[in-house]
């Protein structure tokens, strides 16, 4: 909390913060204009430029309160989605996400009539009861299948889909052929194998069949053994092979890790064993395969596990061969298809244990070891070749069109062709990626928006656009996506025009993605991902965002992995900045782990960001979906107020069930919680950090996100550096409160693909809706020069520039020294401190704990601490006139500072917790535009200092050196009468300041203040039929029962003199609780306490003689649905904190 932070009745029952200076209120004059009606506030709240409603505030409309993401399972009927609606309204939620989730037991199913029946019954309910219900996009997370219609067919009401295959998943398909110059070859003729990432990829969709190794042709008696990834077809591997792999012995392994072996005689196959099952299995997880092949028989062991031993004489000679069919044919848990296997060694070893040959795929001159028929790449899309063995990208030739011709000329020497041809990618034994579509193919997403917003928009017309707001989109992928089966470097039919519009031809470029060549490589593959990056942002996202434009909806954007970095997300989310950047609402989602209490991190950022520039009203944040059983108050506090002062101002929590049975991913948000009583204050809560949130942002500088080289160094920067410079740029500047936007380099550069380009205007940089003072450059190996030309341009015009670390040393485009020029003429002669450049300033420090102080000076900082509090983050909001600052302490511990403001005006604090707004009355006029504000924040507290135009100034404390916790200041001619609680004996002077003068006086406390233990006796109950009040000694009450979650209440008395109570204000502290409690004194009962501090204002429910005190403590579902018993109940030590209340004249 913050010392002027709380505005309390004096000695008024309430919540109130441990620390020692929390709240000071002003009773004398009138310090804010009286509040507007409070139905003119809530449209006022929600226009910029009629500044911040108290009102609005107070009570947060719907759309400022969080949503619930609403997973529809089991059977769904009028009944339960009527009474869940309630419960919604009733704790103050008025907006939900429609999601399917049940899959094939869900009733009734996915875009059945019956479906599409209970969807109007929502909707109609939500109108009648002024409710908003957000649509989800598709029949189960991610995004891009349309619940398998258009991949399988189907029909929808009267519309009959018929499958298009053609628009599933792509992906690249490498083939690499070892060809010795001078000779003619056709390129799309190739070996049908390829490496990859330093593994052999065996492909049945290039060739069935095997591929010999060429020197065993006469080898007899050996052992093969390799490390193999395989597909959910199987894998094979041959013994004895022909030099065609016509003949031989074939071992072959399925998804449960059984090997069979078989005698091949050409056309004719015949069984001679079965194999058994591998304990451990997993076709995804690597496995171990040997096979010894000795006389007459045959032994394959899979991992440890022998398999049965066939025995056959037909072939005493052949080689070793790799192989990969159609398989799965008749396997449990198997997936008909063709194999598609990568062994990352082979080794052959004869009889006597000696190598006779073994290779680990470091190159693709390895491929050259191995025989059988060539295969005719059907399709090819693109080729390249280079010497063999090469790992420099000026040594690719570009063979595409070639392909046309059928005929390249190989110069002499042995080279290696890497032919590419397409492959669709299918893998519907999972309801996730079933009938998966090629999101980067615009016909693909027009068939999405037909089959499925479409047919919405047809049936429920009446509603779109009121009752509906618009679509979810969540989580989309592309083909090289963790955590998705496939991992292959995507393809799509704009690609190769796409490539060429970066820069680059398709072969090489492709070629580069798949391997690291040196610098020019690195150029050629971010020429690929760059392609990828602009097909989805702008065959997907811009696609549907333009449709809901012109159907009068809203997109919700929820990336995959967006809380990772540029080079960590790219191959499955592509570039986040583009793929935000048209969303009418970006958002992003923390779940599972991807926040921890106190730490740094960058979610939120890009999502907000995309908000500023395209300026709009919410970035939101889907928040705590399978986060744990153990998801508590305390826990959403930290969290929500971290997203918050990074931008975020709408939430959706994760999530109700319509079966409360069926919970797949926890916690759950609705009547089978422990504390769903609590919400409601839980959601006040969140709705007003969120309105503190909404307006324009006061942002004034732009941390500058290098996506050419993220594109370019994905594969070889693969520790991630560039990553960790760009988080460790944003988290010093976060240290220092200095709020920021992420914009990407494509904004600079001017990238056709970027909506938003900079654009500096004397002295600023204009960034669509946002504008910056100042653009930190973090530590960077790759910029291009245009980006570094609009730089130069804003420090021409009076901006600051400020690079952290070396400076780049490579061109995006190869123009390194070009780009040198260019960065001397922009740094040249800078140093740690501001250095003029024209009309602005540039600087080059050596790390990121520079940037703070040198925002500090360019007066782009949101706050400046004294003394320095690194875990307090700070964000600016405007509307009209007014300014918010939005506080959040993110760490464990209190923290105590002054926050200079770059605001004039009279500060009031806004506390979420209470809805209050008073004017503080502890600040410093600190100068020309600034306002000293004395802080103190409990644990993860939020507030906001806000400042209103028209707020007079009162009579207010100046001089922070007293430790007070309220205040009250009358004015008389002479003088001023401060009324003050102080929770420390001692004397200190006191200083005020009102209409000019300024007022001087002494506090004195004499009362020791002793702390009271209320130390029992306690009893217990546990809130379930047939228990009884037991006497106990507080602790948790897993003692009692490891597995109970519910309430349990504790009761005590309390003896209490006059003298313990006269002129005091006495706080009960419970100590440690779990998870949240509730006080009652002598039936009194007192605000709920939802985290830490668990500490509320008793004064007025106490009286002398004996009080009785009772607590309610809740805990969550962890005890009950795990086997991990958290700590539960009222753990105490239980405190009564006196505090003094003394008239202090100041003259």
């Amino acid at each position: 909390m913050n010392r002027s932070a709380r505005r309390r009745r004096l000695l008024g029952a309430g919540a109130v913060s441990t620390a020692a200076v929390v709240g000071l209120s002003l009773t004398a004059g009138p310090a804010v204009p009286a509040p507007a009606d409070p139905a003119d506030s809530r449209v006022a709240a929600a226009v910029q430029a009629e500044g911040f409603d108290p009102a609005a505030f107070a009570d947060p409309a719907g759309d400022t309160r969080p949503m619930v993401y609403w997973y529809w399972t089991g059977n769904v009927t009028p009944a339960v989605v009527d009474a869940q609606m309630a419960e919604l309204r009733d704790k103050g939620i008025n907006e939900a996400v429609l999601f399917p989730y049940g899959g094939d037991k869900m009733q009734p199913a996915f875009f059945t009539e019956a479906w599409f029946d209970i969807v109007e019954h929502v909707l109609r309910e939500a109108e009648r009861t002024g409710m908003r219900i957000w649509l989800y996009n598709d029949s189960n997370f991610p995004s891009g299948k349309a619940g398998g219609i258009i991949a399988n067919g189907g029909t929808v009401g009267d519309k009959t889909y018929e499958p298009s295959p053609e628009l599933r998943l792509k992906a690249l398909q490498r083939s690499t052929l070892v060809v010795e110059g001078p000779t003619t070859i056709d390129p799309a003729e190739s070996s049908g194998l390829s490496v990859t990432e330093g593994r052999l990829v065996v492909d049945g969709a290039l060739r069935e069949g095997a591929h010999p190794v060429v020197a065993g042709s006469a080898w007899t008696d050996y052992t093969v053994s390799g490390k193999v990834r395989l597909t959910a077809s199987g894998a094979q591997l041959m013994v004895r092979s022909s030099a065609d792999g016509r003949e031989g012995y074939l071992v072959d392994v399925d998804v449960k890790g059984r090997a069979s072996v078989w005698r091949v005689d050409g056309d004719e196959r015949t069984r001679l064993t079965t194999g058994v099952p591998t304990p451990g299995f997993h076709p995804r997880s690597e496995q171990t395969i040997n096979v010894t092949v000795s006389g007459d028989q045959i032994k394959p062991v899979i991992n440890r596990t022998t398999q049965p031993v066939a025995v056959d004489a037909t072939y005493p000679t052949g080689a070793p061969a790799v192989s990969a069919e159609y398989g799965g044919v008749g396997i449990e848990d198997a997936v008909e298809g063709l194999q598609r296997v990568t062994w990352g060694n082979l080794t052959v070893t004869g009889p006597a244990g000696g190598e006779l040959w073994s290779r680990t795929f470091d190159s693709a001159v390895d491929i050259g070891e191995f025989g059988g028929p060539t295969v005719r790449v059907e399709g090819a899309v693109a080729a390249a070749a280079r010497p063999a063995g090469s790992t420099a990208g000026e040594d690719l030739v570009e063979l595409t069109e070639e392909l046309e011709d059928g005929s390249w000329h190989v110069p002499a020497g042995r080279w290696m062709v890497d032919t590419y041809g397409t492959a669709v990618l299918k893998d519907d034994t999972s309801g996730y990626h079933r009938g998966y579509l090629d999101l980067l193919d615009p016909d693909a997403t027009d068939r999405l928006l037909e089959v499925v917003q479409g047919e919405y928009v047809r049936r429920f017309g009446w509603a779109m656009g009121t009752v509906v707001p618009g679509f979810w989109d969540d989580e989309p992928f592309i083909s090289s996506a963790e955590p998705w089966p496939f991992k292959r470097l995507p393809w799509s039919d704009s690609l190769a025009g796409l490539v060429e519009e970066a820069g680059a031809t398709p072969g090489i470029a492709y070629t580069a993605a798949f391997d690291q060549l040196g610098r020019a490589g690195e150029r050629h593959s971010g020429a690929y991902w760059r392609a990828v990056n602009n097909a989805f942002a702008t065959n997907y996202y811009q696609r549907q965002a333009e449709w809901m434009d012109d159907h009068g909806l809203q997109l919700i954007t929820n990336p995959l992995l967006d809380e990772e970095s540029p080079q960590q997300r790219m191959h499955s989310t592509g570039d986040l900045a583009k793929n935000n950047q048209y969303a009418q609402v970006p958002g992003t989602d923390m779940i599972t782990e991807d926040y921890t209490a106190g730490r740094q991190t960058t979610l939120g950022r890009n999502a907000a960001a995309a908000a500023h520039h395209s300026g709009a009203e919410m970035a939101l944040s889907e928040v705590f979906g399978n986060s744990g059983w153990d998801v508590a108050p305390e826990y959403m506090h930290a969290t929500i107020g971290a997203l918050a002062t990074r931008g975020i101002n709408s939430f959706a929590l994760h999530a109700l069930w319509t079966d409360e049975q069926q919970v797949y991913f926890a916690p759950p948000f609705g009547p089978s919680s422990t504390f769903w009583d609590a919400m409601g204050d839980v959601d006040a809560w969140i709705g007003r950090v969120s309105e503190l949130g909404r307006g324009e942002s006061l942002a004034r500088t732009a941390l500058l996100q290098p996506q050419r080289a993220a594109e370019q160094t994905r594969t070889t920067d693969e520790e991630h550096e560039l990553d960790a410079r760009l988080s460790g740029a944003a988290y010093a500047l976060e240290r220092g409160q200095v709020d920021f936007d992420l914009v990407s380099d494509g904004s600079f550069s001017r990238d056709a693909r970027t909506r938003f380009h900079a654009r500096p205007r004397s002295g600023r940089l204009q960034v669509g809706a946002a504008t910056y003072d100042m653009v930190v450059v973090p530590s960077t190996p790759v910029l291009d020069l245009e980006t570094v030309r609009t730089l130069q341009e804003l420090v021409r015009t009076g901006g600051r520039v400020v690079a952290v670390g070396a400076l780049p040393e490579h061109e995006a485009r190869g123009r390194d020294a070009a780009l040198a020029t260019a960065l001397d003429a922009l740094f040249g002669g800078a140093s740690g401190s501001w250095t003029r450049r024209g009309a602005g300033q540039v600087a080059v420090v050596g790390d990121n704990e520079a940037l703070p102080h040198l925002a500090r000076a360019a007066g782009t900082a949101a706050a400046e601490l004294a003394p320095a509090a690194p875990a307090v983050r700070v964000l600016r909001t405007g509307r009209g006139d007014d300014v918010a600052y939005l506080v959040n302490n993110e760490s464990g511990a209190a923290v105590a500072t002054a926050a200079t403001l770059p605001t004039d005006g009279v500060p009031e604090v806004w506390d979420p917790r209470t809805g209050s707004t008073d004017a503080a009355t502890t600040y410093d006029e600190g100068g020309t535009g600034e306002t000293i504000v004395p802080l103190e924040l409990d644990p993860y507290e939020t507030i906001a200092i806000v400042f209103r135009d028209g707020a007079t100034s009162g009579p207010h404390l100046v001089d922070d050196a007293l430790e007070v916790e309220a205040a009250e200041l009358d004015v008389d001619p002479a003088s001023l009468l401060a009324t003050l609680v102080v929770p420390e004996p001692g004397t200190s002077a006191l200083v005020a300041r009102h209409k000019g003068k300024t007022y001087r006086g002494e506090v004195t406390v004499t009362d020791e203040l002793r702390p009271i233990a209320v130390d029992g006796p306690w009893t217990v109950r546990l809130e379930r039929d047939g228990e009884t009040a037991r006497p106990t000694e507080l602790g948790s009450w897993t003692a009692i029962d490891p597995k109970f979650s519910g309430s349990a209440v504790y009761k005590t008395t309390l003896e209490l003199t006059g003298a313990e109570l006269a002129d005091r204000r006495l706080l009960l502290d419970l100590g440690k609780v779990g998870d949240l409690a509730v006080v009652t004194i002598n039936g009194v009962e007192l605000p709920r306490l939802l985290w830490s501090p668990y500490l509320v204002d008793a004064t007025d429910a106490l009286r002398p003689g004996e009080n009785a005190i009772e607590v309610r403590v809740t805990n969550t579902l962890q005890n009950r649905r795990t086997n991990r018993p958290l700590p539960s109940g009222l753990l105490g030590p239980v405190t009564l904190r006196p505090e003094a209340v003394v008239d202090v004249r100041l003259r």
